[in-house]
């Protein structure tokens, strides 16, 4: 999917999820192919104005992802009461996952409940072979992080992607 990450201010605006839906049409994107990642501190202000919006977001298709959980206002009651398709584990758990017992036990214990509640995971800042070894043995869906590449503009990943797929 295509990912984007709206400011919280950007959220709070009145049109926003007309200018999402707009910017779609415009550039004929399956709104499928779109997840915006969002933080926690996006719902402080007013929680069900941003329940309905990202809500009218999902009813087109769109997904969500709940970004850097684990690193703000983290509630579990977060979890069952969020329109969201992912959960993001921030970097500062996958870092000492595998060196900190009890990180590692916490970060097993969200991945496992994450998808009993029917989410996907993904495991943020992934640098290691161990970390990502560990992930695996405790059944993490995704991972991203400079182990599987460094941040690129658009441009450059498109010949990357071109060049592996010999287009």
């Amino acid at each position: 999917p295509l990912v984007a990450q709206p400011s919280g201010r950007l959220m709070k605006k009145e049109n926003f999820v007309s200018n999402v839906l707009g910017i779609i049409r415009r550039l004929n994107i399956d709104p499928g192919d779109i997840e915006l990642e969002i933080t926690e501190s996006v719902f402080i202000d007013d929680f069900d104005e941003m329940i309905e919006k990202i809500s009218a977001l999902r009813e087109y298709g769109i997904r969500i992802s709940l970004d850097d959980f684990g690193m703000g206002y983290s509630s579990l009651s977060y979890l069952k009461n969020l329109p969201i398709d992912t959960l993001k584990i921030d970097k500062s758990f996958i870092d000492t996952a595998i060196t900190d017992n009890s990180t590692g036990i916490i970060t097993e214990s969200v991945v496992n409940m994450v998808k009993k509640l029917g989410l996907e995971t993904i495991a943020e800042g992934v640098e290691n072979e161990d970390q990502m070894e560990f992930l695996k043995r405790i059944s993490c869906d995704n991972i991203q992080g400079f182990l599987l590449g460094k941040p690129m503009p658009s441009e450059q990943f498109e010949a990357l992607i071109a060049e592996d797929t010999g287009r």
